[in-house]
């Protein structure tokens, strides 16, 4: 039984006892507030993994705003455990205004860069783009760059204008990268899976992919088995 169910009917059996009811949402953000008021770190990051789900459903839309809100002040925590763990709360729920909560740390010396990557891979917004580009590019933290790459691959998901222009950016990237023989033989694997998600082909070169974009870019979808 997941947690949310387990709140659903603790909240049902105190209202039948004449308490008041809270709705799953309203039962995570009274908990949540609570655990960071006192610093409960482990409960915090508990809840935390639920804001996500919550988001999406079953919270209304006044709960859902307070979701994220919470999620986003607890991603300033002074704790760094409990700003990972709401971090990957604000990606998890898929929410555009997200976007703003994670831009401040995405860049090389954010020490929550690598939590802030793997969420921004769950939002896949449009202005995160450029900021995963640049880690990808230029941080001395290959995991970070590693994960900024598959959180590019993400955008696979993303509207076709979006998606093509993504391309556009991580071909020529890996291309560059490739001219640094060190950084290119730790990130060439995961430069390739994005490429090969993106543009849904298992090609095994970098070659092939700027072949194969080439020859396909000037359509209007390019992803499609036509070419539209």
């Amino acid at each position: 039984m997941g947690r949310s169910t387990f709140v659903s009917i603790l909240a049902l059996c105190v209202s039948l006892h004449g308490g008041d009811l809270l709705t799953p949402a309203e039962q995570v953000l009274k908990e949540l507030r609570t655990a960071l008021t006192v610093g409960d770190a482990d409960a915090a990051k508990q809840l935390l993994t639920e804001v996500g789900g919550l988001y999406r459903y079953p919270a209304n839309r006044d709960e859902a705003r307070a979701l994220l809100a919470l999620a986003a002040a607890a991603a300033r925590d002074k704790d760094p455990a409990i700003a990972r763990a709401a971090l990957q709360a604000v990606g998890a729920t898929g929410a555009p205004a997200g976007a703003a909560v994670l831009k401040s740390h995405l860049r090389s010396k954010s020490p929550l860069a690598l939590a802030a990557v793997q969420a921004a891979g769950k939002l896949r917004h449009e202005t995160l783009i450029p900021l995963l580009l640049d880690l990808a590019r230029t941080s001395a933290d290959l995991t970070t760059a590693d994960q900024a790459f598959f959180a590019l691959g993400e955008y696979c998901g993303a509207a076709v204008n979006v998606r093509k222009r993504v391309t556009e950016q991580v071909l020529p990237l890996c291309q560059s990268i490739s001219k640094n023989r060190n950084r290119w033989r730790r990130l060439r694997a995961p430069g390739l899976r994005a490429l090969q998600r993106l543009m849904a082909r298992r090609l095994n070169s970098l070659q092939q992919f700027v072949d194969w974009w080439r020859f396909r870019k000037g359509s209007k979808d390019p992803f499609s088995a036509s070419g539209g």
